[in-house]
Formats: C-alpha cells, sequence, structure tokens
C-alpha cells in the first residue's frame, strides 16, 4: 500500500515544473492526494465556454481566456469586455495609420423595396477588399445606410434621393443589433485586418408606387452572409417610371445602370436635346452603350409613355484600376456583339498606346476583354475602345517605368 501511495506521488510531482535529475520517492501527506471530481468537471466546463467564446467573436484563444479570467467566466461580460477592448486597439492603431492612401476597396449596392442605396469603403490593397471581414464591413455600412434612408420622410408623389459625405456616414448608427456608429466598426475592422480604411461616401434613393429602381454593379459578387448585398468595383442606380404595366422595368433598369457605369453621364437630360458627340454629359443626348449608332434617347425603351429619371452613379475617381480598366472592360464587352476572344498580338498593343498614349496594362488588358478583331468595326481592331476612352477624357495611366 505504502508503494502504491508512493507512486502516486511520483507522477504527481512529474506533472509540475522540478528541477531534472532523479526523483525522490518521499512518504505520502494528507495534501497530496490527487482529486477527481468537481474540479475537474469546472475545467471541462471552462474550456467549453472558452471555445463558445471563440467561435461568437473570432478573438484569440488567448484573449478569450483573459476575458474569461477578467469577467469571472460569465460569457457575455467576457464578449462585451474583448469587444471593448479590441475597439480601444482597432482606434489606436486607426490613429497609426492615418493618412496612408486607401485606393482599392468595394461598392456595395443594397435594395430592399421601394429603397436602395449604394455605398463606397476604401482599403490599401486588393487583397484586403477580398477578405470576408471587409466585406462584411461593407455589409455593416450598407445596413445602416439603409436604416437612415429608411428613417426619412417619404414623398407621396415622386421619388427622394440623397448623399452622404464621408463624416455623415461615419456618424450614422451601426443598426440595432451593434452598440455605436459606423466608425466604430471602422475601428474594429483596422484593428483585425491592418490596414487604413474610410468609409467614403454613400447615395440612397427611395421610390412611391408607379417607380422602379434599377441598378447595375461592375464585376458583382453576393456577399456571403447578406444575399440581397451586391458587392462590385462600379455600380448605379437609376429610378424608372412607365405608364405602361406590361414593361419589362427590370431588364431597362439593368441596361440604363450599364450605361451610366460605361458612359458617366452628369445629367438626364430631355429627349429634344441634340446629340452632342462624344464629349456628351447628358445621358439621353449619349451614344447608346449596347449600340453607339444610335443615342440613348432613341433607343426603342424610350417611346412616348416612358421616361428614365435620376442616374445615381459613383465612379470612384481616385483609383485608375475602378475608373480605368473597369469602364475599359465593360465598353469592349457591349460595344461588339459579335467578336471572336482572342490574345493581342504584339502590334495591336503598339498600336494601341501610339493612338490613346495610354498603359501598356490598361491597352493589353482591354484588347484582351473585348476580344476586337481587325475587321469589326471597320478595321478599328482593338485600338476602338481605347480611342473612346481618350475621346471622353477617361484618366490615363502611369508610364510602365512608375507602376
Amino acid at each position: 500500500m505504502s508503494l502504491l501511495r508512493s507512486l502516486r506521488l511520483c507522477l504527481v510531482a512529474r506533472t509540475g515544473s522540478r528541477p531534472a535529475g532523479c526523483l525522490v520517492f518521499q512518504p505520502a501527506q494528507p495534501w497530496h492526494a490527487v482529486h477527481t471530481g468537481p474540479g475537474l468537471a469546472s475545467s471541462a466546463s471552462s474550456k467549453e465556454l472558452l471555445m463558445k467564446l471563440r467561435r461568437k467573436t473570432g478573438y484569440s484563444f488567448v484573449n478569450c481566456k483573459k476575458a474569461l479570467e477578467s469577467c469571472g467566466g460569465d460569457l457575455k461580460q467576457a464578449e462585451t469586455w474583448l469587444h471593448k477592448q479590441a475597439q480601444k486597439e482597432g482606434w489606436s492603431k486607426a490613429a497609426k495609420l492615418h493618412g496612408r492612401k486607401t485606393r482599392e476597396g468595394l461598392i456595395g449596392l443594397l435594395q430592399e423595396g421601394n429603397a436602395a442605396v449604394l455605398v463606397e469603403v476604401n482599403c490599401e490593397t486588393d487583397f484586403v477588399s477580398r477578405n470576408l471581414k471587409f466585406q462584411q464591413l461593407v455589409q455593416q455600412v450598407a445596413l445602416g445606410a439603409m436604416l437612415h434612408c429608411r428613417s426619412l420622410e417619404e414623398q407621396p408623389s415622386t421619388y427622394s434621393k440623397g448623399f452622404l459625405d464621408s463624416s455623415e456616414l461615419s456618424g450614422l448608427p451601426a443598426g440595432p443589433d451593434r452598440e455605436g456608429c459606423l466608425k466604430d466598426q471602422l475601428a474594429l475592422a483596422i484593428g483585425k485586418l491592418g490596414e487604413n480604411m474610410t468609409l467614403k461616401r454613400a447615395a440612397w434613393v427611395k421610390v412611391p408606387s408607379g417607380f422602379y429602381i434599377g441598378s447595375y454593379v461592375h464585376g458583382a459578387v453576393h456577399s456571403p452572409s447578406l444575399h440581397s448585398l451586391v458587392l462590385g468595383k462600379y455600380g448605379a442606380l437609376v429610378v424608372c417610371e412607365t405608364s405602361e404595366q406590361n414593361a419589362n422595368l427590370e431588364d431597362l433598369g439593368r441596361r440604363l445602370g450599364q450605361h451610366v457605369v460605361g458612359m458617366a453621364p452628369l445629367s438626364v437630360g430631355s429627349l429634344d436635346d441634340e446629340p452632342g458627340g462624344e464629349a456628351e454629359t447628358k445621358m439621353l443626348s449619349q451614344p447608346y452603350l449596347l449600340d453607339p449608332s444610335i443615342t440613348l434617347g432613341h433607343c426603342s425603351c424610350f417611346q412616348p409613355g416612358r421616361a428614365a429619371n435620376c442616374p445615381l452613379g459613383m465612379p470612384n475617381t481616385d483609383t485608375k484600376s475602378w475608373s480605368e480598366r473597369s469602364r475599359c472592360a465593360a465598353m469592349g464587352r457591349s460595344q461588339l456583339k459579335h467578336s471572336s476572344p482572342r490574345q493581342p498580338d504584339c502590334q495591336q498593343r503598339k498600336d494601341a498606346r501610339a493612338q490613346t498614349e495610354a498603359g501598356g496594362l490598361v491597352c493589353e488588358k482591354s484588347l484582351e476583354t473585348s476580344g476586337l478583331l481587325a475587321e469589326d468595326q471597320g478595321g478599328g481592331g482593338g485600338v476602338l475602345p481605347l480611342w473612346h476612352l481618350q475621346q471622353r477624357g477617361f484618366p490615363r495611366s502611369k508610364p510602365d517605368s512608375q507602376r
């Protein structure tokens, strides 16, 4: 019996931090007994709480354990403690990263019934813009803008629209299930992802009965957690009104939104306005994106009894990849309906650069996306979309030496 008691003491000693060397068998003392039962159950319960808090909040095991210890094992208080600590760290990191340029990001489009919002959230790199946590931030901003839109008084006879700048957007409430405002959620995201981010702007529109909100997002990807939210690099909202009950407003709204993204009109204009050519900024007088041989106003969808109002395009003029490449790609796909895609050869790239003075990467992307052949559009080849790009005053890219 004494040997068994000594062996039990030996095993307990080896689990502790003893100096290296031979183990000394000592007589067992009353307080050296190994206990099982409530203590072991308590340890398992703590581990379960730790795992649950980790899954719910996404914070590290170390921080979750520290939160549970600080709050005496209370799960709800530990979660609140974690958010407050993350908020402090996020604001601290945001202050350090302030001033760094945010040239990437996402457009978020959220449409619910008779209301729709467009939000723009920027970050430093395209890698972070593809991160799920950043997309969740865009989702929170879109939901906050939608709550703001819903809280405003509706106009009974016509549509209403509005825009929010960075400071106005940052001050909106984060939502019923989150404390604070959107700038607090921004600080949390900065703390988690380690990049500077900005809530750039937002647009909203509400319509009464008889109106329809058309939308288009270039490079659209649906949010994994909120499927009604569409993410992309370029977006537009268009309000349509029709007197024909059987009109296909969904298709009309999508095509008008695509035109706004590709042609960037500044106003709607009138059906009686004279076309102004390539430099035209009135939407109805511009060459129709899907058929440049006619103006948008002469398209069959604008026969008497139909009208389009309120284009809400949101181009990002600060980001070359949003303004130049995406427009070039959209124009290339839509201008030619019968083209065979192929890799651009060296001469095509040289011709495109000589004609437009655009960067080599932009020329190559345009030629690859449009798939233009020499016999298409009167022999214009791949130079055609870039020529239109230059004539419309789109920004040119930097020389290759400055990339």
